[in-house]
């Protein structure tokens, strides 16, 4: 339940492993949205340098750095 996910926060638990790289997180879900990291595909590219991303996210916060030049 979400409840029970929302208490291991609180608990420090961690049960959800990257098979990859060990780090670990509380909900499944999180773990989804970590695995793309370890993928070749970049399909987000900045449209400024070209830079590939594996997440949208990820993207979004390079380009930040682009507006504040």
């Amino acid at each position: 339940s979400r409840l029970s996910s929302h208490l291991l926060i609180h608990k420090g638990e961690r049960p959800h492993k990257c098979p990859t790289c060990s780090r670990s997180f509380t909900e499944k879900g999180d773990l989804k949205k970590h695995m793309p990291i370890h993928l070749e595909e970049r399909p987000f590219k900045c449209p400024s340098c070209s830079h590939g991303f594996n997440q949208k996210a990820a993207l979004k916060r390079h380009m930040i750095l682009h507006q504040q030049k």
